[in-house]
């Protein structure tokens, strides 16, 4: 009896304490298992080049740096938001950051956010363009993430405006935190200039403006201004408007566009509500009243309801022609002028038109340009009018013949008035005299000969208009000089990433006789750049001595350097221009060209006798290459198709951010895919540092140019796939080392009611960061066969895929994210396969951008001296990671299964302790 006791008390005593053990554990996992944090880092940018000249003080409208705290009106702030979840056992779900840009004190939106963030994964733009939102399904452990978020600032915003944005963080395990960004203060001042031009071919007058520019601010009301008429160069000009006598029905004044008959296509269009559109008009010129006392009085000139916000202006004018990018024009209209041709008088008249008295205030009550005074380099235009009298020729000329008609009649022989055709040849030396530039006279010819016709008189019937029936005459156009150009290059074919040499030999001659032979003029050389080539800044030079040109990008993506020479001398050589062009990485063509062209006031030829093209021929290595190959090329009804997708460099060379999508075999895909039944994807496994994305959207939708592609995109999981319609996957993969070759990707597709003689046919197209060209695959096709054909058709397997997959040991890689272990063969083509998921860690890179436009690694510390705010959000979790694997596999000892096993080794510990305890006194008694 008294050994029961001392068993049962023993037994009680054990078991209470293995109770208590048990509970430990817990306790302990919950203290010492780490708080999942949120790290949160803003910096703000505050404002884009070119900035003023720094002083110890700051005027309205300008800006200094992107590190204070200033930003002009039209200008961008960057918000730069990184974050990194530092959680070693739980990811974060459903993060959501919100921001909405605030309004000013009038309700008028301060700025909007760039309607480019929409191509970024996760990021929504609404409320127009103020409110953003970023969401993201799963942020996992150890993962940062980092997004510029720019806000451009509207035009009418007043100076002085402050205001700052808010950005709000909630997810579904963590706190809901709001993070307040700097007090920004808004620069802003009005900048607006008044540009008077003229239209050659009719005499009217435009008024084209304000033109405005970053850090303006918009006008308040009316703007007003005045045409002065007072150096005009004919007297009694009057404002058009003569209703009852015009039958052309021209307006005297008005928008661009808003009279068929006063269309003025240099310009923009006076406003969208024309009906044209956007890029080919400002937003709204407004309604413009013109007034005159009297003619020859100055006019004054009115316009109300002018949008001078400048939060659009046009890029292209009516004629869709490309305007200059300083000139962003936020109205466009026109004056018609008439003069009596009685006051006109005969010869050259000079036409002067001033615009002035352009004192306009802005919102805040700032004069423009801070003095009420505007440029007016720009407010004068001026051209030539010519008045000839009636049935006189615009030049005349002195003609001489190479031989006389004296010395032609002294010829013995009729032979020699013939030629094979019936016809004799005259040289005739025309010579200009008080010719205009730029004229276009016919030379006509009128024979007569008694031998010929009966005598009777030849008449030239050239026809100066059409440039018809030159036979009997000829055309001359009068030119002070001559200016040509020759284009050469140092090679014909041209290497991806090559050098170039250009050497363009010009000319600027004469043969006239001239008083002063130092004569002097501008010349312009013009040398188009196809979008293959770019040039290399610094390496232009004329005679040994550098001269930069002026480069413009053209929207073809082709670029035009200019080079402007003044003081020319006439028949001096000034040796040869020489500059190099660097080649692109890829060519789209095959052939490509080279032009240039050269300018001078003095020579009138046409454009294309002053040009030079040469042809180049483009070799196209390849610097990256993507494959797909099948594993069964025959498959039996309703198994399985296996795709291997690999993806690989020619050159040993780090690239970032590869993308390859692959759009799954359906019915109609363009490829020769023909099936019944279902085609759907079953499996994908892929290697460490890839991303793997689905899509659910229409095949016919999609495209596979992954830097064009719109389609949503959603994190591959194996468990969301089963039974659902996946239509494509996008292979994401970060950097492609120097130190891998080769990537390789494994695609399962399942098939299910398929017959015999269903085709499959599949391929695949990638872009990498650094090359704007798509690479494609070839088309593969897998075929349905009978059944009784399977050993027939066994060798139809890939024998080296077998055999590799035979021999190479599967890898158990273990997954943080959804705590299972994989099994993955390994590419032996990764040299340096070990070190991939440290190397990736490292690159800490947005994971969820798609668009290609990956911002600089956060390892890069490029932003110490500006703005920075910083944020931690803990993670509220009462989860416990549960370490033991639903199929037994071996899992990392983390905090809480190692405690666990400890404690069991206590408790077994104590219960043999107490055996042998109890052994012993038993012994005893």
């Amino acid at each position: 009896m008294q050994r029961r006791k001392i068993f049962k008390k023993f037994l009680s005593t054990f078991i209470t304490i293995l109770f208590i053990v048990q509970l430990i554990p817990i306790q302990i996992a919950k203290g010492l298992d780490k708080d999942v944090k949120l790290d949160i880092t803003i910096t703000v940018l505050t404002g884009t080049e070119p900035f003023n000249k720094k002083k110890s003080y700051l005027y309205p409208g300008e800006d200094y740096s992107d590190k204070d705290s200033y930003i002009r009106t039209l200008d961008t702030l960057k918000y730069s938001l990184q974050y990194t979840v530092n959680s070693s056992d739980e990811p974060i779900d459903n993060l959501t950051i919100t921001s909405t840009i605030p309004l000013d004190d009038k309700g008028n939106k301060i700025g909007t956010w760039d309607s480019n963030l929409k191509n970024i994964t996760g990021v929504v733009i609404e409320e127009n363009g103020r409110k953003l939102i970023y969401k993201k399904k799963k942020a996992i452990s150890n993962e940062a993430v980092k997004i510029d978020f720019p806000m451009k600032v509207s035009g009418n915003i007043k100076n002085g405006t402050k205001f700052k944005v808010a950005f709000n963080v909630q997810g579904d395990n963590i706190e809901p935190h709001t993070i307040n960004t700097k007090e920004v203060t808004v620069s802003a001042l009005p900048k607006f200039d008044l540009i008077n031009t003229h239209d050659i071919n009719n005499g009217r007058i435009e008024a084209l403006g304000p033109n405005g520019e970053k850090g303006s601010e918009a006008l308040n009301g009316k703007v007003s201004f005045c045409d002065d008429l007072n150096e005009f160069g004919t007297k009694n000009a009057t404002l058009y408007t003569w209703r009852h006598k015009n039958e052309d029905h021209i307006k005297s004044c008005g928008i661009n566009g808003d009279d068929d008959n006063t269309v003025i296509s240099t310009l923009p269009y006076g406003s969208l509500e024309l009906g044209f559109d956007d890029n080919r008009s400002v937003l709204e010129s407004g309604k413009i009243i013109a007034k005159q006392e009297s003619p020859g009085k100055d006019i004054n000139i009115t316009i109300k309801n002018m949008d001078s916000s400048e939060n659009h202006y046009p890029t292209k004018d009516i004629l869709g022609n490309a305007i200059d990018k300083e000139s962003k024009y936020v109205f466009s209209g026109y004056i018609v002028l008439w003069v009596n041709e009685n006051d006109i008088y005969l010869g050259e008249n000079q036409i002067t038109n001033r615009f002035n008295k352009f004192n306009v205030k802005s919102i805040s009550g700032a004069l423009n340009n801070n003095d009420g005074n505007e440029n007016l380099d720009n407010n004068t235009t001026s051209f030539t009018y010519i008045k000839r009298e009636e049935g006189k020729p615009g030049c005349a000329f002195d003609v001489s013949y190479i031989k006389s008609i004296d010395e032609v009649e002294k010829l013995h022989s009729m032979n020699n008035w013939w030629s094979g055709d019936g016809s004799f040849a005259l040289n005739i030396n025309v010579k200009a005299k008080n010719g205009e530039v730029g004229t276009i006279s016919p030379v006509t010819a009128t024979t007569q000969c008694s031998e010929i016709n009966n005598g009777e008189y030849v008449l030239g019937n050239y026809k100066p208009e059409t440039h018809e029936n030159i036979g009997q005459g000829d055309r001359v156009k009068l030119s002070k000089a001559i200016v040509r150009i020759e284009n050469t290059a140092n090679k014909e074919v041209i290497k991806p990433n090559e050098d170039v040499k250009f050497n363009l030999k010009w000319s600027f001659t004469t043969n006239r006789k001239i008083g002063d032979s130092k004569v002097k003029d501008e010349i312009v050389v013009k040398s188009i750049l196809p979008k293959e080539l770019s040039y290399k800044s610094g390496t232009s030079s004329i005679e040994n001595k550098s001269i930069e040109p002026t480069t413009k990008k053209n929207e073809d993506g082709s670029t035009i350097l200019t080079w402007t020479i003044k003081n020319s001398e006439i028949n001096i050589d000034r040796g040869d221009i020489t500059y190099e062009a660097k080649s692109n990485l890829t060519f789209d063509r095959e052939n490509i060209e080279s032009k240039a062209v050269i300018y001078s006031p003095m020579d009138v030829s046409s454009e294309e006798k002053r040009t030079s093209t040469i042809g180049l021929t483009t070799l196209n290595m390849a610097m990256w290459k993507i494959d797909q190959e099948v594993l069964q090329k025959e498959i039996e009804k309703n198994k399985d198709i296996n795709y291997v997708l690999s993806y690989f460099q020619t050159y040993n060379k780090e690239y970032r951010n590869v993308d390859i999508i692959d759009v799954i075999p359906f019915n109609g895909d363009n490829r020769g895919t023909k099936y019944s039944g279902k085609c759907f994807l079953k499996s994908i496994k892929s290697n460490v540092g890839e991303e793997i994305y689905i899509s659910y959207d229409d095949p016919k939708t999609i495209n596979k140019n992954p830097k064009e592609n719109k389609s949503n995109w959603i994190p591959y999981e194996e468990n969301i796939i089963k039974g659902s319609k996946v239509t494509a996957v996008k292979i994401h993969c970060r950097v492609l080392s120097t130190e891998e070759t080769a990537r390789k990707v494994l695609i399962t597709l399942g098939t299910k009611d398929n017959t015999k003689d269903d085709i499959y046919v599949n391929s695949i197209e990638g872009t990498l960061d650094e090359i704007n060209k798509v690479v494609k695959s070839s088309n593969i096709s897998t075929k349905v066969y009978e059944k009784e054909k399977i050993k027939e058709n066994e060798t139809s397997i890939s024998q080296n895929y077998k055999h590799n997959l035979e021999k190479e040991k599967p890898k158990e890689v273990y997954n943080e994210n959804n705590k299972e272990v994989y099994k993955i063969s390994l590419d032996k083509t990764n040299k340096n396969s070990a070190k991939e998921d440290t190397n990736e860690r490292k690159n800490l890179i947005d994971n969820n951008i798609s668009n290609g436009k990956i911002s600089e690694s956060l390892n890069e510390n490029k932003y110490l001296d500006k703005s920075v705010i910083k944020e931690t959000i803990k993670v509220i979790s009462n989860k416990i990671c549960d370490n033991q694997d639903k199929n037994n596999k071996k899992l990392p000892i983390t905090a809480t299964n190692y405690y666990n096993h400890l404690l069991i080794g206590i408790v077994m510990l104590i219960g043999v302790i107490g055996l042998i305890i109890y052994k012993r006194k038993r012994n005893k008694k």
